[in-house]
């Protein structure tokens, strides 16, 4: 009887951590098998949305959609899970909070920030 293999961890949702000796290419690759056949995508906004039985994103750049992506409740609690960890490793390293989008938007407009919401878009709310 064959041993049980492994859960694969890109579908468990993992963290990798990009250390400075490695490049973000070499990351890809190492997870990966043809980076080629990936879109990338970069955004700079985002749009939540859910519906009964699932979550996805709208991402934007300069407001403009540029990808959706949908994905289970499961997924993404993970996701925001992990990000999180990231985004916390980073403030700690670095010891500076990185700045939301709403509270960027209440700097620059002097709105007071609890009443800026950092998914301004958001049509479910």
């Amino acid at each position: 009887m064959p041993a049980p293999q492994m859960p694969d961890p890109i579908n468990q949702g993992e963290i990798v951590v990009n250390p400075q000796s490695t490049t973000l290419e070499e990351v890809i690759r190492g997870r990966i098998d043809d980076p080629s056949e990936v879109p990338r995508l970069y955004a700079n906004g985002f749009t939540a949305f859910r519906t009964n039985a699932d979550t996805g994103l709208v991402l934007t750049l300069a407001n403009r959609p540029v990808a959706v992506i949908n994905m289970s409740f499961t997924l993404a609690k993970t996701m925001a899970e992990h990000l999180g960890t990231l985004v916390a490793d980073l403030e700690v390293a670095t010891k500076r909070p990185i700045l939301t989008t709403g509270l960027i938007e209440a700097a620059l407009t002097g709105t007071p920030e609890d009443t800026k919401d950092d998914v301004p878009n958001d049509s479910t709310k």
